[in-house]
């Protein structure tokens, strides 16, 4: 059926450097003819609000793990018969947001061609932190070492830690 982004939030509140930033450029990689899967802490604006669904919490200060995030959207994905990922979110995050998502997508038995937006913009690395409130996401350092642990651990523990 096409390509969909999956725009997922970085930091708490919406109003974070890394909402913001993913809002932006998931919009221009959109060009308001992709939809676009997030969770509400994205402030998404764009003009065609059918092409925008919502997977995760009603409440945009809630935090929901990338995992369960990504296991929501394989469900849309599958049943929305799509056939092409763009992920968009911090260049720092996007990773474990693949990792995850192939995951989520072999259990539901689909698969897809996924694919890690360029996010080539005049912010700089640690414009993605700004206004977070949230330990893990507010320095990048500390992300980085955040990040460094959930790869070094068992997927078995990463999901039941995250979940």
């Amino acid at each position: 059926m096409g390509d969909v982004i999956l725009a997922l939030s970085f930091g708490k509140p919406a109003t974070a450097g890394g909402n913001a930033l993913t809002a932006k450029w998931a919009g221009i990689f959109s060009g308001g003819k992709v939809p676009v899967v997030s969770d509400v802490s994205v402030p998404l604006n764009l003009d065609n609000r059918n092409l925008i669904y919502w997977i995760g919490s009603t409440d945009p200060e809630k935090h929901v793990s990338t995992l369960t995030l990504t296991r929501k959207f394989a469900w849309l994905y599958k049943r929305k018969g799509w056939n092409s990922v763009i992920v968009v979110c911090s260049p720092d995050y996007a990773n474990r947001v693949v990792r995850d998502l192939k995951r989520a997508l072999r259990e539901v038995k689909s698969s897809a061609i996924i694919s890690k937006a360029e996010l080539d913009g005049e912010e700089n690395s640690n414009d993605w932190y700004r206004g977070s409130e949230q330990w893990w996401t507010k320095i990048r350092i500390i992300f980085k070492i955040y990040e460094q642990i959930l790869r070094c651990m068992p997927f078995r523990l990463y999901d039941k830690i995250s979940t």
